[in-house]
């Protein structure tokens, strides 16, 4: 069985529309080899939050809208498996992550810190 590196959002509710915590990367073998500060979801109510899990990271696109850029830091990693309740009413579409301009991410996990930390993430 081959393991690969993946990704673990762990975040609380800031409310009952946003979450922020970090979106962790671990090596292959298990290790938490960087922490990258981060929120989901929004001020409006119908969008909901990523929940709390662990995730695949399945492709990466470094050239995403302009909406999500953070100190000049563009990108959109699309996530797997999109583990969504079809049922809670969500928009239809992949799991992304990407630079959050805002404090939340219309359903998406948008990455909040700096710059270094941005490149860290699109580069890894």
């Amino acid at each position: 069985m081959i393991i690969y590196d993946y990704l673990q959002y762990e975040a609380k509710f800031v409310n009952a529309t946003r979450t922020q915590g970090n979106l962790i990367w671990y090596n292959s073998s298990g290790e938490a080899v960087s922490m990258y500060p981060a929120v989901s979801g929004s001020e409006y109510p119908k969008y909901y939050t990523i929940p709390e899990g662990t995730w695949n990271a399945t492709y990466l696109n470094p050239h995403a809208h302009p909406k999500y850029i953070r100190h000049d830091v563009s990108f959109r990693v699309i996530l797997g498996p999109d583990r969504y309740d079809l049922l809670r009413g969500r928009e239809k579409g992949l799991i992304r992550i990407h630079p959050a301009r805002y404090m939340g991410t219309e359903g998406r996990i948008g990455l909040i810190g700096e710059k270094t930390n941005l490149l860290d993430f699109y580069n890894r």
